[in-house]
């Protein structure tokens, strides 16, 4: 990004269009009729637009309260941005969650702990946020020996999130004891 460049945050609507018989007949959207000056089928509108002065690399909104967002950057840190409810506004940036030495793209809300975000940086590191408390991570985690690619909190243990690296190994992480992942499993011979 260069300094005369924006970044924008967009919150968009997209509309599909409805299936007569078959929901898994896509073959009406493929045929949009662009060369007869028709409409499209599919309508993708946006709904607000936020300038932002950094590079996006993960956006993950939260599932309690979808109008704020946590941004992964080009950056080690995490930007916290509050969607605007209002038509007149946008939004705006709320705070920075600071842990990692070096950006990266795995990121994380839990859907049954509020404010509970999950961050997995090219530091070989995870992060553990609470974002309601102070914005220094609850707790730092290092299970992995290469890039952090992605994590993902559990849908039905509060508790657990699983991390996967170029380590070319899958973690299974349970927050009552942080000081070793509970299970390792070496998932491929190729990167992640």
């Amino acid at each position: 990004m260069t300094l005369s460049e924006k970044n924008h945050i967009q919150i968009v609507q997209v509309v599909v269009p409805a299936f007569d018989e078959n929901p898994r007949d896509f073959r009406g959207i493929a045929e949009l009729p662009r060369d007869k000056g028709e409409q499209s089928k599919c309508k993708i509108s946006v709904l607000k637009d936020m300038s932002v002065p950094f590079a996006v690399n993960r956006l993950r909104y939260m599932p309690q309260d979808p109008s704020l967002i946590a941004c992964k950057t080009n950056g080690p840190d995490i930007r916290l941005c509050k969607i605007s409810t209002s038509s007149n506004s946008a939004g705006s940036a709320v705070g920075v969650l600071q842990g990692h030495g070096k950006a990266g793209w795995g990121l994380s809300w839990s859907p049954l702990h509020e404010g509970l975000l999950v961050s997995g940086s090219d530091d070989c590191k995870i992060c553990v946020f609470d974002v309601s408390k102070p914005v220094a991570p609850l707790c730092v985690l290092e299970g992995h020996s290469d890039v952090i690619d992605d994590v993902d909190c559990c849908h039905f243990d509060k508790n657990a999130f699983a991390s996967v690296s170029d380590d070319k190994k899958l973690c299974l992480w349970d927050l009552r004891d942080t000081s070793v992942c509970f299970f390792r499993i070496s998932i491929s011979q190729a990167v992640v």
